[in-house]
């Protein structure tokens, strides 16, 4: 008889992101893998995307009624600010904690446009060295954390009445599944997404609460070419010309026209909102 023990969700977390990290070492072409600032390529296109974006989206709809005037809020890995700045004019007073040197370039770019306040932390979640908040958020930014445990748990310190995560059910990159299919003949390994995520924080005590909502599409190229460097970036690819043709069939097979002419992937994330509460905490302002 085999004894079934609970799944230790903090040590599973860490095997599948490191099973997809060294898949992805061993598959990429080391002369076209990314510099130390990952975003570097896509920062502008993210810059761009949170400009047009309507707000409030789905994420942001569920957050606003945390935030009222004087609110403190943490956006942990903030990006170019698709976040930070809309809750900044709804009044909360917002630290954006951003690692990317061109994710802040644009991030600081955008506060200064809107003539918001947001105090901007360029570090990463780990070290960073910020005090607790009324509300915490953090979007898209757990799936490649290996140590998603200690991640959570900071999160959690630094939450003083309520924190809420945006996740995938799967990490983000799952649409381009066919594309490392074709062109490496192998199955991509997972990231972990928001079922292990909700899990993970169970085990580590945080009674969190699991919403679906609606799709956000974040994903959003101006033309077939700009989503086909963006998929050489993904995939680590030099340019060669019969690839690239290739590649853009599979584009034109995996993605749909917009009205305004941009290209997006045809299947949006699906997503949910993790949160929790500190029902001991009063510290709304």
């Amino acid at each position: 008889m085999t004894l079934l023990l609970p799944t230790d969700w903090a040590a599973a977390w860490q095997a599948q992101v490191a099973a997809e990290h060294a898949q992805f070492d061993a598959l990429a072409d080391p002369q076209a893998r990314p510099g130390a600032d990952w975003w570097s390529s896509q920062a502008a296109r993210f810059h761009s995307s949170a400009r047009q974006s309507l707000q409030p989206d789905t994420f942001l709809a569920s957050v606003l009624p945390a935030i009222q005037p004087g609110t403190r809020l943490l956006d942990v890995g903030a990006g170019t600010g698709r976040y930070a700045v809309p809750l900044a004019r709804a009044g909360a007073v917002v630290t954006a904690v951003e690692p990317s040197d061109s994710m802040v370039h644009y991030l600081e770019q955008y506060v200064a446009e809107e003539q918001v306040q947001v105090q901007v932390v360029r570090d990463h979640w780990e070290t960073a060295d910020v005090p607790p908040a009324d509300v915490v958020i953090c979007a898209h930014v757990l799936y490649p954390i290996a140590d998603g445990a200690s991640f959570l748990q900071k999160l959690d310190q630094h939450t003083l009445h309520q924190c809420f995560l945006c996740l995938g059910f799967e990490s983000p990159n799952v649409w381009l599944m066919p594309f490392w299919r074709a062109i490496y003949d192998v199955e991509r390994l997972h990231l972990p997404g928001a079922i292990p995520a909700l899990a993970l924080l169970h085990q580590l005590g945080i009674d969190a609460q699991f919403t679906p909502i609606a799709p956000i599409n974040t994903l959003h190229f101006a033309d077939l070419e700009e989503a086909l460097v963006d998929v050489r970036i993904r995939l680590c690819l030099q340019p060669d010309a019969t690839r690239d043709e290739r590649l853009r069939m599979l584009l034109r097979a995996h993605m749909q026209r917009d009205p305004d002419g941009g290209w997006r992937p045809i299947q949006p994330q699906r997503m949910v909102v993790i949160s929790w509460t500190k029902h001991e905490q009063t510290a709304l302002h």
